[in-house]
């Protein structure tokens, strides 16, 4: 059994959302400066999507699709996840989750799928696991994220097994293909064609997280699986370019310790 400390994990895993949220924000700050974001994205495309919703007034719809107010939004969540490195009560996380939901609100849901999906799942188990000084309350927050992480790998990998294309290697031969972002770098174009070692990568993928649910009966992997979801994580980033994902997953980790530490002491495992 491994060596666990609650108080520690929050602290990673708040540092480690504070450090998303900087990417995030960064990132979207930019992006809001493209002509393509403000025609793409303009309110006079997506209008018929807010209007008919009466719980949306005008005004907070115009304020969001006006560029001032979307970046006043995005500098708000860079301004509180800056500050949560050195104070982090309840209400900096329900402030930040108010203004990733606007920011959600912005795109019609999740901009950017499964980060934006697992950023807020982590901002409401914090906002939980810092209502109160309890021990149990903090554990209750972290077991949330951890719960969401682990079902989260296991699902996506119950998702490709399915697939013909992933048992095959095809799913990656055509997410090289297509899915890269251009200029595709040297080591791309080498691999881009390599059928064998795109067996081997989505193999590799599958039974990394299928493999996920041993840790309810080996707490002992944590640590390693830990380390190697960093990698996978750093790998998808380098040669999709699905930065956002790397920071975001590495913070549900300390969650996913937090759960699989309680459930194998519940059960003597």
């Amino acid at each position: 059994m491994m060596i666990f400390d609650i108080n520690q994990a929050l602290i990673w895993t708040e540092n480690l959302l504070a450090i998303a949220l900087l990417v995030q924000s960064t990132e979207l700050l930019r992006i809001s400066s493209y002509p393509s974001f403000q025609s793409i994205w303009s309110l006079e495309n997506l209008k018929a999507d807010f209007y008919p919703i009466f719980i949306f007034p005008k005004p907070l719809i115009h304020f969001l699709f006006s560029i001032s107010g979307f970046r006043l939004i995005l500098m708000g969540i860079f301004t509180l996840a800056v500050g949560s490195f050195f104070y982090s009560p309840f209400m900096v996380y329900f402030f930040i989750g108010i203004l990733h939901i606007l920011v959600n609100m912005r795109f019609r849901g999740n901009f950017n799928g499964g980060s934006d999906t697992m950023t807020f799942v982590i901002i409401s188990g914090l906002c939980i696991a810092n209502f109160s000084d309890s021990e149990n309350v903090k554990k209750i927050g972290l077991i949330y994220i951890g719960i969401h992480g682990l079902y989260s790998y296991f699902k996506a990998g119950l998702a490709k097994v399915r697939h013909a294309d992933w048992r095959t290697g095809k799913a990656i031969s055509q997410f090289l293909h297509y899915g890269v972002l251009n200029p595709k770098s040297r080591f791309i174009k080498t691999i881009e064609n390599n059928a064998p070692l795109h067996f081997f990568l989505s193999w590799a993928t599958l039974c990394f997280e299928l493999g996920i649910i041993i840790l309810l009966f080996a707490p002992r992997f944590t640590l390693f699986y830990a380390l190697l979801a960093a990698a996978f994580h750093l790998a998808v980033f380098f040669m999709f370019g699905l930065n956002r994902f790397f920071w975001i997953w590495l913070a549900a980790w300390p969650g996913i310790a937090t759960l699989v530490t309680t459930w194998t002491r519940s059960y003597n495992l």
